[in-house]
């Protein structure tokens, strides 16, 4: 691909190619209406500060990888994030309203700030690891959480869970208060014993 291209408009691409816009340090904007599938490493070191991909519903390995740039993300319909897929990248916000299952270290190393992912079940190991400016976050109804998924998020202070069954997990940080129902706090003590447990989501 042409590492000199700018902006790209692809009205009839269904599917990026893997590595199709690998290398890209020019490619600051990209117009993908109707593709469904975003490819292995198709963008990763691109240029890129923002892109809308209304249709997608996965986003394949280190996808957008060191797109140190990019600073939003539009994902609608998305259901899977992949390994990797946005680490090393300017993204503080993060709204992924379908999506059920985040890979290893997907937004590692990235500026967040506030995260949504109503629909979360399944969480990689240090998916949001580094993500230095999150204060809060809340996981819903996860029922899998890996190992190291908040390491190095220093300003992480409060996590929320609305489900009722305790999710599997590899560990969170113990500086962090854990807000869940009022029904599970006991099961959430026994789970998490080094952490403050609060009864405080209706």
């Amino acid at each position: 691909m042409n590492t000199k291209l700018s902006n790209m408009v692809l009205s009839k691409l269904s599917i990026v190619s893997d590595e199709l816009f690998n290398n890209c340090a020019m490619l600051t904007s990209v117009s993908l209406p109707i593709a469904k599938i975003v490819g292995k490493n198709s963008f990763k070191n691109s240029g890129l500060t923002s892109i809308t991909l209304p249709e997608v519903l996965k986003i394949d390995n280190q996808a957008f990888n060191n797109c140190s740039m990019l600073t939003s993300v539009t994902l609608n319909k998305a259901t899977m994030i992949g390994e990797n897929a946005f680490e090393n990248t300017g993204l503080t916000t993060l709204s992924l309203p379908l999506v059920t299952t985040i890979q290893r270290a997907a937004f590692k190393n990235s500026a967040l700030t506030t995260v949504d992912t109503p629909k979360i079940m399944i969480i990689g190991d240090e998916a949001f690891a580094n993500n230095t400016a999150l204060t809060t976050i809340n996981l819903y109804e996860a029922m899998q959480i890996g190992t190291n998924v908040f390491d190095g998020c220093t300003a992480l202070t409060d996590i929320t869970f609305t489900g009722y069954t305790v999710p599997v997990c590899g560990n969170i940080p113990e500086t962090c208060t854990l807000h869940v129902r009022a029904e599970v706090v006991d099961d959430y003590k026994q789970a998490f014993p080094e952490n403050v447990v609060v009864g405080d989501v209706a």
